[in-house]
């Protein structure tokens, strides 16, 4: 039975009945803040699965250990010492694998049995990067239980990659939307409130979802028309907050939020700037699920994302000739070649390009 964090009624807080040494499991107790209890909850598992010397030679045998049982040791360990996405990325990937073989034991896994899942994926229509993702997830999978002595060696290491032109799409999705597309879109989005606003300042700010649902008044200055943003996604790599300029649309959007909810964050306490109709703060998945219900609605927003707003503002902040190191900024990139993959070129910049060249070709101008 998997080991799970869940809500006691009787004690008021969170809960879990945590392994110990003695093969025994002795219940703690976690407090009533969900994320710290979750946090707190995945440490302790890690602690438990990865740290202890005495624990790793309390470890059954390879053979007895399942793929499923190592699979949970790992996540657990990744979701408490690694980036969220990267926890997420192995999760997903393990799954192919798991629904396949959840019982068969490590060491009992051999290449060809891959090699089976992915001719399979490749036959459902799975694209390549979905196949490499499984495989990537199930090499780190024993590249950890090596280390941490479960397994002798990793039956995957030479395990290549599905090349990228498998089950590759006729025409490839546009990573950006067109600006009167973009702006559509958004409109439709207004039919469930505050989703246009959010997409509308995503798309003003070039922001991540994720950092948009996070923002705080305490980080907002109307005045100087800045956004400081203390943790972001790079924050890791860069300990400088992140300074985000606000457009007079941003600001009327912020000034908007302010107005409609004062009195419902006053009664709640929620700090955060767009939060739902119960005073809380949105997460990302539930803004999500309102778009995919959207999609449903009008089904002009199919292809439409969070993310190909911010996609969309690199662009045109290249398009309109932004220098490179401040839309590098803007956007909260550690390097430009990332801010250069987030912009697109124009069919249109590349005909003005050929046609300067022809121009200069005739006139014999060098």
């Amino acid at each position: 039975m998997a080991i799970q964090i869940r809500w006691s009624s009787r004690y008021n807080q969170w809960t879990a009945d945590m392994p110990n040494q003695g093969g025994c499991r002795k219940r703690e107790y976690f407090g009533k803040d969900k994320q710290a209890a979750q946090a707190k909850f995945h440490r302790m598992m890690a602690d438990f699965y990865a740290t202890s010397e005495e624990k790793h030679r309390e470890q059954p045998a390879a053979d007895e250990v399942t793929l499923a049982q190592l699979s949970e040791q790992f996540l657990t360990w990744n979701r408490a010492n690694k980036a969220h996405n990267t926890w997420r990325s192995y999760r997903d990937g393990l799954r192919y694998v798991l629904e396949r073989y959840p019982d068969i034991a490590i060491s009992r896994v051999t290449p060809s049995d891959i090699e089976t899942i992915k001719k399979d994926m490749v036959s459902q229509g799975f694209r390549s990067r979905t196949i490499n993702k499984m495989v990537a997830a199930l090499k780190r999978l024993y590249n950890w239980a090596v280390k941490q002595k479960l397994a002798e060696d990793n039956p995957v290491r030479d395990m290549e990659h599905v090349s990228d032109h498998v089950n590759a799409p006729q025409h490839p999705r546009k990573k950006h939307l067109m600006l009167q597309k973009a702006r559509e879109s958004v409109m439709l989005c207004h039919d469930s409130p505050p989703l246009g606003d959010i997409c509308e300042f995503t798309l003003m700010t070039g922001m991540r979802i994720g950092e948009v649902v996070r923002i705080t008044w305490e980080d907002v200055d109307l005045e100087e028309r800045f956004l400081r943003l203390e943790l972001h996604k790079t924050s890791r790599y860069n300990a400088r907050p992140r300074t985000i300029p606000l457009c007079r649309r941003a600001v009327e959007i912020l000034e908007k939020q302010n107005m409609r909810l004062s009195k419902l964050r006053k009664k709640t306490g929620c700090k955060t700037v767009f939060m739902n109709d119960r005073g809380q703060p949105f997460k990302v998945f539930a803004l999500q699920n309102r778009l995919k219900r959207l999609r449903k609605k009008h089904p002009q927003l199919i292809g439409f994302s969070f993310h190909k707003l911010r996609h969309t503002c690199a662009t045109y902040l290249a398009r309109e000739q932004v220098p490179e190191r401040v839309a590098q900024a803007i956007l909260g990139h550690n390097s430009s070649l990332m801010t250069r993959y987030y912009t697109a070129t124009a069919s249109s910049e590349m005909l003005d390009a050929v046609e300067k060249l022809s121009q200069a070709a005739s006139s014999g101008t060098h």
